[in-house]
């Protein structure tokens, strides 16, 4: 389960029964997270929702750097500098957030099916990132995904209550 939000990503691997067996949080830079995907958009004169579609108009690989906002901010900038188009940009980008998001998700150890919540969900280039950085061909994503940490605390919620 993965849950990237603006802030920040962060991943659990839960067994067969729900519990949850390892976790893992992206604390050291807001790169893997939709705060960054905003900033971008902002730089690239873009709105956050056509930055998911123009990544996938893009099979174009560029390396960016995935370990720091602002060393990647400073490839975006080079890159527009240099006329590279939005779409090869863009998946620039979603590639490097999903390389982030890939590496805490090793970290924990991958399970065959990944869900993921939180409101990067809507993005359809993250998803497909995500999905080509780790080999899979599906990443489930519940309707309304911005609502599931939500959900889940209030099904705790009223499971503490009802003992």
């Amino acid at each position: 389960m993965i849950d990237i939000g603006a802030e920040e990503g962060r991943a659990a691997k839960i067994d067969e029964q729900g519990n949850v067996v390892d976790f893992a949080i992206n604390e050291k830079c807001a790169a893997g997270a939709g705060a960054f995907i905003e900033g971008m958009a902002r730089a690239l004169e873009v709105s956050v929702e056509e930055m998911g579609s123009l990544c996938l108009r893009s099979d174009k690989h560029i390396p960016m750097n995935a370990q720091c906002v602002i060393f990647a901010e400073s490839d975006v900038v080079n890159l527009i500098h240099a006329n590279t188009e939005k779409p090869e940009i863009s998946k620039a980008i979603h590639d490097a957030i999903a390389s982030r998001i890939a590496s805490i998700i090793r970290r924990i150890g991958v399970n065959k099916d990944v869900v993921m919540v939180g409101g990067v969900g809507y993005n359809p280039g993250f998803i497909a990132a995500l999905q080509r950085e780790l080999k899979f061909d599906t990443v489930y994503i519940p309707d309304e995904p911005e609502y599931g940490a939500a959900v889940g605390a209030a099904l705790l919620a009223a499971e503490a209550t009802s003992k």
